[in-house]
């Protein structure tokens, strides 16, 4: 708890450094946004939050603690309407900015970067190429002995494309990446032929200490999914289609890994075919892989523009999804309130609950749920599921909610809406009903402790009265 106390008051110090003097509420806010960037904190039940220390009265109250001791500790002054900083706090502040700023261009420039990724896979390829020489050597273990070598060759090619990212070389790289996926796809086809063709003949192949395989394959396997990950995810935030290649390469190491551990488990119960059968097929897989990567190696060269979105994954599909979804959320929320709104107002909308401007850490790390996103140029691409269903219609340059659709929305939110606001207001005392819709807590259902699980919400009305929340419930047997 005290040392939670000690990072919060960096926080808040950082806070005001930058965004000047703040009262109680504003330092509340802006932890909010930050919890909310961060997408966890809303969900707790009061039982978990009791646990983490804040049974009595919960974050906010956690807040005006931290603040009161920041005053004690001469690093503050002032009261709950307005905060300043002390010399020493400022001091203290300007300290623990220039630590993360530090940290942050170190993780840029060493984990982030185009450059910085690229180095690190050059580590990797060759701690791991040694550790399969070196069990390989000790174990007389051919095959071990034979991949440890074909890593070697990866380590060397990952090292050409950190020269080629480094002197802005990217298609030289994406080649080099291409011509070793060739070669991988070939000798996997070219063994697994053989493999074949052994059985056939009736030539024993033995493989010797398949336990050490095993494992030394099942590091290989977990390791080629993080560079997947990893190349995949600096390739597409830099454009850099070298690295994107590289992350196919990897993809494609998960699949001889997994040839290589099926071979080696088979062949603990003497069957000796199905890894050279399956190696047939991942050997067409990674031809196919060069065949696409070469495609648009030459429509790049010929000036056309990459599609890294399409290598993003299902993941990164889904997670586009649900960002959609969310900004989309936000405008169908404002439109019920509001009637009708122009472009502008709605990306003002947006920038305002998706961009909240500097948050400590997060700002230094340039970490946000749309930290990267351009409201102003894809705003028609994200209308464009509500316009095309109808939801929204566009009248003379303003955007209202269909009213044959609006009833619809409404009925369905209002379950939802007033699940949502009371447990914000359990969590958020002392807000209005805006904040406390902003910065609700994300934790569906609790209303429906008050109500038989059949009994069905048809409306809900709320106020204000002595700084506490009332709601009026109707249900159909009310």
């Amino acid at each position: 708890m005290a040392e939670r106390k000690h990072d919060d008051g960096k926080m808040i110090l950082m806070l005001i450094l930058e965004e000047g003097p703040m009262s109680l509420q504003e330092v509340q806010e802006h932890f909010f946004k930050f919890v909310s960037q961060m997408g966890f904190g809303f969900d707790l039940s009061h039982e978990e939050r009791s646990k983490r220390g804040h049974a009595r009265t919960g974050i906010p109250d956690h807040l005006e603690n931290v603040c009161e001791t920041l005053v004690k500790e001469g690093l503050l002054e002032g009261n709950n309407e307005r905060y300043t900083l002390t010399e020493t706090g400022k001091k203290q502040a300007e300290s623990s900015k220039e630590t993360l700023q530090k940290a942050a261009r170190w993780v840029h420039k060493h984990v982030l970067s185009a450059e910085g990724a690229t180095k690190n896979t050059i580590f990797i390829d060759a701690l791991l190429a040694c550790t399969k020489l070196i069990v390989g050597a000790i174990s007389s273990s051919a095959g071990l002995l034979a991949d440890g070598a074909d890593a070697a060759i990866d380590t060397l090619s990952a090292g050409v494309v950190y020269w080629s990212v480094k002197k802005r070389k990217e298609v030289v790289g994406t080649m080099v990446v291409i011509l070793m996926m060739l070669v991988t796809s070939v000798g996997i086809f070219w063994d697994s032929l053989g493999g074949i063709l052994d059985v056939l003949k009736g030539i024993p192949n033995v493989l010797s200490h398949p336990a050490a395989v095993i494992a030394v394959e099942s590091l290989a396997f977990f390791v080629a999914l993080f560079l997947s990950f990893y190349q995949k995810f600096i390739g597409i935030r830099e454009r850099n289609f070298a690295l994107v290649s590289q992350s196919v390469d990897s993809k494609n190491h998960i699949y001889v890994s997994l040839l290589v551990i099926l071979g080696a488990v088979f062949s603990l119960f003497g069957i000796r075919v199905v890894d050279s059968i399956v190696g047939i097929f991942i050997a067409l897989r990674i031809f196919l892989d060069c065949i696409g990567l070469f495609r648009e190696t030459l429509s790049a060269l010929k000036g056309e523009e990459i599609d890294f979105e399409k290598h993003g994954g299902f993941y990164a599909q889904k997670w586009k999804a649900h960002k959609g979804g969310s900004f989309r959320a936000v405008i169908v929320y404002m439109l019920l309130d509001r009637q009708k709104a122009a472009k502008n107002e709605l990306i003002d909308t947006l920038n305002q609950y998706f961009k909240p401007g500097y948050l400590p850490a997060l700002s230094e790390f340039q970490f946000g749920f749309a930290f990267n996103t351009d409201f102003e140029n894809t705003f028609e691409e994200m209308m464009r599921p509500l316009v095309d269903t109808a939801t929204v219609l566009l009248s003379d340059g303003f955007y209202l909610l269909n009213p044959e659709k609006k009833a619809e929305i409404e009925e369905a939110m209002t379950e939802s809406i007033s699940r949502e606001l009371m447990a914000s207001w359990r969590f958020h005392k002392g807000k209005s009903i805006d904040d406390a819709f902003r910065f609700r807590e994300k934790k569906l259902g609790v209303i429906r402790r008050f109500f038989p699980s059949e009994e069905k919400i048809t409306a809900i009305s709320s106020g204000i009265y002595e700084n506490r929340l009332f709601f009026v419930i109707t249900t159909p047997s009310a």
